[in-house]
């Protein structure tokens, strides 16, 4: 009984770890995304219906601009494969 209970607790953790990270990625990166592609366009973009419509592209953008912008810390700091 003990084991079960156990299990269920730890499966009950992961999961809720999992929605925690995905959760705060999305908003971290979708406003990130929200505000680069704010300056990129001039303000043009993204409009209220293409927001609503495809709000992962948004966060997509942003999850760019993390890997890029940590592509090029590495690259100045030296940092070879």
């Amino acid at each position: 009984m003990e084991e079960v209970f156990s299990s269920s607790l730890k499966t009950l953790r992961v999961a809720l770890q999992t929605i925690l990270q995905l959760t705060l990625l999305e908003s971290v990166c979708y406003y990130l995304g929200f505000a680069v592609l704010k300056i990129g366009s001039f303000g043009r973009l993204p409009s209220k219906a293409y927001v609503e419509s495809k709000r992962h592209h948004v966060s997509y953008v942003g999850l760019f601009s993390i890997l890029f912008s940590l592509l090029i810390v590495a690259v100045v700091n030296g940092v070879q494969r």
